[in-house]
């Protein structure tokens, strides 16, 4: 027997069937609210209201290095009174940072128990402005009157990043490097 029977009849009936469930679910002309628009949707039954927007990423603002001024730095030291202050006991101009005092910048000067304060004025562009110097000694660094900077004396040299915020034009630049113990060591250092 080669014929078809019932069971066969049966299974091309069920075929039949859902090819044509098939063709109704996913035809995009058959869709309840049809707009015209012949692109298909599937909706998982969630409302889509928009498309999310993702932020924009800031750009970073730009970090100035600032190079050494070429002017005079104004030097002063200080000496440790009897009293504990500070006793201003030199002053005078050097051409750049570059010290490395082994013990005292002075034989009348007692080792450890001194300092100098060194100022200069730097031409700074708007925003952050960035510069390092090298210090083995207990170092400060003001800029415009605002300490931005220190680092306690350690074993070593140290590199110590000076970074500020500030408007184009010059800003008031002071470093202390006070002795308090071992060698003095003052660098510009980028």
């Amino acid at each position: 027997m080669f014929g078809l029977g019932t069971r066969e009849y049966v299974a091309l009936a069920v075929l039949a069937v859902a090819a044509v469930m098939g063709y109704l679910f996913f035809d995009p002309t058959s869709a309840e609210n049809n707009t015209g628009d012949k692109r298909p949707t599937v909706s998982l039954g969630i409302p889509v209201t928009s498309t999310p927007v993702i932020p924009p990423t800031p750009t970073p603002e730009p970090v100035h290095t600032l190079a050494q001024p070429k002017a005079q730095w104004y030097l002063v030291y200080y000496e440790k009174g009897v009293s504990g202050s500070d006793v201003k006991s030199g002053e005078g101009f050097v051409d750049g940072l570059d010290f490395d005092i082994a013990d005292r910048p002075f034989l009348d000067f007692k080792p450890d128990a001194w300092s100098m304060q060194l100022s200069n004025s730097l031409a700074v562009e708007a925003g952050h402005n960035r510069f390092v110097l090298e210090v083995d000694g207990e170092a400060k660094v003001w800029i415009d009157g605002a300490l931005v900077a220190q680092a306690a004396n350690g074993d070593a040299p140290v590199k110590l990043p000076v970074e500020f915020e500030h408007k184009a034009g010059n800003a008031g630049l002071v470093i202390e490097v006070r002795d308090t113990g071992g060698p003095v060591r003052l660098r510009w250092s980028n």
